[in-house]
């Protein structure tokens, strides 16, 4: 696994669209059909002029696009298809689609839910996920949704919380969804997928972020969910392969020690460092996300790693934005912790310009990893990717602004929804879960170079589609971070199974 030569850097955040925002602005007011609750926000209810599950008769609060409201509309039932449906009849056309052909689609609607993470430390990556879900809704819905059904889509922010986002999607079962687009907040979905709530539902979880191994276990309690994007265990098997290959033979890591995505980085880390060395890293640190913004910050656990790691060779990284940039700058006075002799590497999380903002000139080199093709060059002069990227910008920018496009969840909630409109499209008018199961089992993604992966293919009891990563880094100085840096191409892992189980 040989490095490319690094491209001239890109500036952040990278000019916006501002022809599009204003064209999309309108697409907004007039489609938007999106209902986004606080974390202990009222009962779900999915909102739309097409109507949706419950009464509709409670007004809500819209979510935090430019200026969009919510749409309230009449309250509406769906379920499953009766016994004198012919779906050969079917037609893809509004009263013609066949109706209520399972659960959550009526002849006018499909009825969809997420949990998002709007609040509390994951917000700082993964909050940007719910503005391109959203984006790509009113598109789909300003085209006249699809065979005369419009999407409704409801979103809940759990907070990064395990229980309370699996609260919700037991709500969202309970209440009749069709599917579950993206699903952002992985630790809830991962309880979720532990206690077979997905599995005995038979729910679509369409397009997820691939942050949590439990989402694989396509055999398993997951035979209902489809990743999109490269797992973290691979992204922490990649890292140790790439250091590795440039030399590097000693490691140490410093992890968040409070969710799941920190717990697995560090196994999956420690043992490809055991099968390339031979030998265990130097130190693991664990830290606490919720420990950065106190007094102090990690001063003391800086100290024991400066100490011990000083003359590594590499060091990984498997923090939140936040607490990385405290960790790798120090605060109150206390410097930040050493990198290594051949430097160090962030996992996809702190791919984001607000870390770059917040840490300055000590983050300059830091490599940083994504599943997806961003916005940055050599890519965006690469005419087999520039329409795609332009597409995922302009809607990133019809509803916010001055979107972080280089974070790589929002572009996996973009390439998520779009596979979720893709697999629905293409068993429409007969919209049936089965179908969408069946499809996606045997189907691929960007085959024609729509979305920002390298093409992907699931399969029945194998979901690993998304096994590659490619890494930038920051480019820093004077003060401030001006843009990123290629440091190499996709690299595939080798064994993305190892780990994942």
């Amino acid at each position: 696994m040989s490095d490319e030569t690094p491209n001239a850097p890109r500036g952040f955040p990278p000019a916006g669209h501002w022809l599009a925002l204003l064209v999309l602005a309108v697409v907004i007011v007039a489609a938007s059909v999106i209902e986004i609750h606080p974390t202990l926000g009222t009962t779900t209810s999915v909102v739309g002029t097409a109507g949706g599950l419950g009464s509709g008769s409670n007004a809500t609060t819209g979510g935090k696009s430019n200026g969009t409201g919510a749409t309230t509309g009449t309250g509406g039932t769906s379920g499953s298809r009766g016994g004198s449906a012919n779906p050969s009849s079917f037609q893809c056309a509004a009263g013609k689609n066949g109706g209520n052909t399972d659960t959550g689609v009526t002849g006018s609607a499909i009825n969809l839910a997420s949990t998002v993470v709007d609040s509390g430390v994951g917000a700082s990556f993964l909050g940007d996920a719910q503005y391109v879900m959203q984006g790509v809704v009113n598109q789909v819905n300003a085209a006249g949704g699809i065979c005369g059904r419009r999407i409704n889509l409801t979103l809940n922010d759990d907070g990064w919380d395990a229980s309370r986002g699996c609260g919700y999607i037991q709500n969202y079962i309970n209440q009749g969804v069709f599917a579950l687009p993206v699903e952002p907040s992985s630790e809830g979905l991962t309880q979720c997928i532990e206690n077979n709530s997905i599995h005995n539902a038979g729910i679509p979880v369409i397009g997820t972020d691939g942050m949590l191994k439990e989402q694989y276990q396509a055999s398993g309690p997951a035979d209902w969910v489809w990743p999109i994007a490269t797992s973290t265990v691979s992204t922490m098997h990649i890292m140790v392969d790439q250091a590795y290959a440039r030399g590097a033979r000693s490691f140490c890591l410093a992890y968040d020690n409070q969710y799941k995505f920190g717990l697995e980085g560090h196994t999956a880390f420690d043992n490809e460092v055991q099968r390339k060395t031979g030998s265990d890293p130097t130190l693991d640190v664990g830290l606490d996300p919720n420990q950065a913004s106190q007094p102090g910050g990690y001063s003391s656990q800086i100290n024991t790693f400066n100490q011990q790691c000083g003359s590594v060779d590499f060091v990984g990284l498997l923090l939140q934005p936040g607490p990385a940039a405290v960790w790798i700058k120090g605060s109150g006075g206390t410097p930040g912790a050493v990198s290594g002799k051949d430097g160090e590497a962030g996992a996809q999380p702190m791919f984001t310009n607000d870390l770059g903002a917040n840490c300055g000139d000590p983050c300059n080199g830091l490599i940083v990893y994504s599943g997806f093709y961003p916005p940055l060059d050599p890519y965006t002069s690469d005419p087999n990717l520039q329409a795609a990227l332009t597409q995922y910008e302009n809607t990133f920018n019809s509803v916010k602004s001055n979107p972080d496009y280089n974070n790589q969840f929002a572009e996996s909630a973009y390439d998520g929804m779009l596979l979720a409109i893709q697999a629905i499209k293409a068993v429409s008018p007969d919209l049936t879960r089965a179908r969408i199961k069946q499809y996606l089992d045997s189907t691929g993604f960007n085959t024609d170079g729509h979305g920002l992966t390298l093409p992907l293919m699931w399969r029945s009891g194998n979901h690993f589609a998304n096994t590659s990563m490619l890494a930038y880094a920051f480019v820093c100085g004077s003060g401030s971070c001006s843009g990123f840096r290629q440091v190499s191409g996709f690299v595939t892992d080798s064994n993305p199974t190892a780990d994942s189980q």
